[in-house]
């Protein structure tokens, strides 16, 4: 149960969080006899929405737990019902070679998906990038209730002291979708975009990143508009993979077809 601890000057609440992030493992893929390896853009610094508001990340405190994240045990499709993993039969992987990224306040991995936890059908969907991009880090944290802002972004609260637990790759949905966050990215330079719909109509933290070409490079980012939950998700921009050979002209001569 979550705790309530009251200082002199704010309200902190011990609380489960996930971060959801994305990947692409269609063209930086590598392997060694033992796994299949993709990096990562795992956490950054942001303002991020939840049900009790919106929560900043602050790259100070993701630098200083990024650590809690190396060997962290990777599990597929959803999570578990913990922070951290209890049974070994769900475990299809491990993170490794975690480091901060000052520059661009953010945590960057590598996912290890190891052959001899995972079938063949995985494997080949990692490879070629068909697997849904989406993955997400569970950890405790302590949220502290200061209001401020992260740039423009107003937010409600602040995460502090973090604690990650397990990462869970293929969920649906992402409150970091690409190319701020995400597997096969090391930098924020990886994808060309074109919006398409004005992002203020979206509800941000349901957003998701699907693949319409992998082998290609297409992918679109979408979601549920704002008063319209229960209906269809729609795109809200097409990005286009930089590594695939994509300049800004053909990618917007590719939206208008």
């Amino acid at each position: 149960m979550a705790s309530f601890k009251v200082a002199e000057e704010e309200t902190r609440l011990t609380v489960v969080r996930t971060v959801q992030v994305e990947f692409d493992s269609s063209n930086q893929v590598r392997e060694t006899e033992d796994a299949v390896i993709v990096p990562a853009i795992l956490a950054r610094e942001c303002v991020s929405n939840y049900c009790g508001g919106r929560g900043y990340k602050p790259g100070s405190e993701l630098k200083d737990a990024a650590w809690t994240l190396d060997g962290a045990w990777v599990v597929t499709h959803q999570h578990v019902d913990s922070v951290f993993v209890k049974d070994r039969a769900v475990i299809r992987g491990k993170v490794g070679n975690i480091r901060f990224n000052d520059e661009n306040g953010a945590v960057l991995g590598e996912i290890q998906f190891l052959k001899s936890r995972c079938d063949q059908a995985l494997l080949d969907n990692v490879r070629n990038g068909s697997l849904s991009k989406d993955v997400s880090a569970a950890y405790f944290c302590d949220e502290v209730y200061s209001a401020g802002k992260f740039g423009d972004d107003a937010y409600d609260f602040v995460q502090k002291n973090f604690m990650f637990g397990h990462v869970a790759v293929g969920v649906v949905e992402g409150r970091c979708p690409s190319p701020f966050c995400g597997m096969s990215m090391d930098s924020f330079g990886s994808f060309l975009r074109v919006c398409v719909r004005d992002p203020a109509l979206f509800v941000s933290c349901r957003l998701s990143t699907v693949a319409l070409d992998a082998k290609a490079g297409v992918y679109a980012l979408v979601g549920k508009l704002r008063g319209e939950q229960s209906g269809d998700a729609v795109v809200r921009d097409y990005m286009f993979e930089v590594a695939k050979g994509w300049t800004l002209e053909e990618a917007e001569a590719w939206v208008k077809t």
